[in-house]
């Protein structure tokens, strides 16, 4: 476990994602697209690209990047809009 998330539920963005606002994936993922959590605080290259890709996306709000989208209608294509990290756990678990 690191900051309290099980190590087979997250990965890196650079690890997983070729092109950070492309949704083609560098290699094959350990799991199918629709197993994997992509969380990220850009509406336009994290959550929509991973929605787009077939992933869950999780868009967390934190920075002027995180804040400012928020209001956009397109928010709602996001599976779960998250203020912190900590809530990641739990919020994956209730989908």
């Amino acid at each position: 476990m690191r900051n309290g998330l099980a190590k087979n539920r997250t990965a890196g963005a650079r690890r997983n994602w070729d092109a950070h606002s492309s949704p083609r994936l560098s290699r094959p993922p350990a799991k199918p697209a629709h197993r994997i959590a992509y969380v990220g605080d850009r509406l336009d290259n994290d959550a929509l690209p991973a929605r787009a890709a077939g992933m869950i996306a999780v868009f967390l709000r934190r920075g002027p990047r995180g804040w400012m989208p928020a209001e956009q209608p397109e928010i709602a294509r996001a599976h779960l809009r998250l203020d912190s990290l900590a809530t990641l756990p739990e919020a994956l678990d209730s989908l």
